[in-house]
């Protein structure tokens, strides 16, 4: 089993530039061997290495695995930092207690890797646990990424050593070289879908094929050479400018255009960027498709805390807020009024001409600036009167900008609109006093 780790940190580089090594250790037989492998053989490489080690406190054993590596490290003079999690207590609420324990673990890890200035974080995962991972994917419903499996070495510096080492392999390294160990025993307990995997599935698939770790392994490999291939081509597409409209919304003509092989990868990747804390599932990336693919104008989706809002030609993506944006209303003044998340409308006293009279309003008495309300409606010069709604239809104005059109107001009379001008009752005749209203937006 040596030489098989030597190979997979020789075939994927996994110790290149690497300035020092944060190994992952919870005293099961993995750990152990992966601590052992690097005790013996720090000539080899020449790296300082530290042991850290995550007491999660729901087992008993827990302090005796705890004081057992302590006092290996202490033996072989090996520098260990322990942290003590209290796992059911500050578990947050819908949250898998193993999921939670999982990014408890690794937010530890990366902590003592700053504390020490170290590269690479090495976990003891290996072949069983690839394939428990894939079959895993596959129940759930996966495509090509969860065919990848258990990645070899990740981009932030996260390495698996023994990733081709067999769990039989495993336990054979560790009697051949007297390596102590501890046995977690809920491992054997069917209580979770990866357990029920490992003790049920597992066992029955490996004498119908001996070599299906390896079978995976290749899996693994193909899969994620594919994968990253069309992950390139899904990074080109996002750098496409025309992806975007003029206001950085999502383009619907773009995305329509994309292969069935490309959107899925395009959405995902789109939200990981610009939101790295969602992961979104199978369902929700489907939701997203049918979204772009077959809904209409004001059309829309929530995906976590996120509105996803069809607006003619384009897919907005916005934060959920418990307040909608608008203006609040307030009396106009003579001067500048600063709409908060709108803009300023400046007010001014003018002789109105043919170049500034679409804007102008004669009437100049309590007056109020708001946004849009239910029934509003205009009456432009040689057309009809229309509702604002109907206005913003036609004009194809964003549902999401609406409620920040600035409205003018006399009662229950609409005066004057951003963007349409004054109502026909309310214009001065060219050469007479009134008032000149312009905006601009922020």
């Amino acid at each position: 089993m040596k030489e098989k780790i030597i190979e997979t940190i020789r075939k994927y580089g996994l110790l290149e530039d690497c300035k020092g090594l944060v190994l992952c250790i919870s005293g099961g037989s993995d750990s152990m061997s992966l601590l052992h492998f690097f005790c013996e053989n720090k000539g080899l490489y020449g790296i300082p290495f530290v042991v850290a080690h995550v007491n999660h406190g729901l087992r008993a054993e827990s302090a005796e695995e705890e004081a057992g590596l302590t006092e290996f490290c202490k033996n072989k003079n090996i520098p260990i930092e322990v942290f003590h999690a209290d796992i059911l207590q500050t578990k947050p609420k819908g949250k898998s207690t193993e999921e939670y324990a999982r990014e408890v673990r690794y937010a530890f890890f990366e902590r003592v890797r700053e504390q020490y200035g170290y590269s690479h974080i090495a976990t003891a995962h290996n072949a069983d646990d690839n394939s428990e991972t894939v079959l895993f994917n596959l129940i759930r419903g996966c495509g090509v990424s969860g065919l990848c499996g258990i990645p070899v070495k990740r981009e932030d510096g996260i390495i698996r050593p023994l990733i081709r080492c067999t769990k039989k392999e495993i336990y054979k390294y560790c009697e051949i070289n007297d390596i102590l160990f501890y046995t977690d025993k809920t491992n054997f307990e069917n209580l979770y879908t990866r357990n029920i995997i490992r003790n049920e599935l597992m066992p029955v698939i490996e004498r119908i094929n001996p070599s299906f770790n390896d079978s995976i392994a290749r899996l693994t490999e193909a899969a994620s050479a594919d994968d990253t291939y069309f992950e390139s081509i899904v990074d080109a597409y996002l750098n496409d400018p025309n992806a975007f409209s003029e206001k950085k919304e999502l383009s619907l003509d773009f995305l329509r255009s994309l292969p069935d092989s490309i959107l899925p990868r395009f959405i995902r990747r789109y939200f990981f960027v610009n939101s790295p804390n969602i992961i979104l599932t199978n369902k929700q990336t489907n939701d997203i498709i049918r979204l772009i693919k077959n809904a209409r104008t004001s059309s829309k989706t929530e995906i976590d805390e996120f509105e996803l809002l069809i607006n003619y030609d384009s897919l907005t993506v916005k934060q959920i807020t418990d307040a909608k944006p608008c203006i609040m209303a307030a009396e106009m003044v003579i001067g500048e009024n600063f709409l908060q998340g709108a803009g300023i409308l400046t007010v001014s006293e003018v002789i109105a001409t043919k170049e500034n009279i679409k804007d102008c309003t004669v009437i100049k008495d309590k007056l109020t600036i708001r946004s849009r309300c239910s029934g509003d409606s205009l009456k432009l010069p040689k057309r009809p009167s229309k509702t604002l709604k109907k206005l913003f239809i036609d004009d194809k104005v964003s549902s999401d900008m609406r409620d920040l059109i600035p409205v003018v107001s006399c009662g229950n009379e609409l005066v004057w609109v951003f963007g349409y001008g004054t109502d026909e009752r309310f214009r001065p005749k060219i050469g007479e006093k009134a008032l000149y209203l312009n905006f601009k937006p922020f």
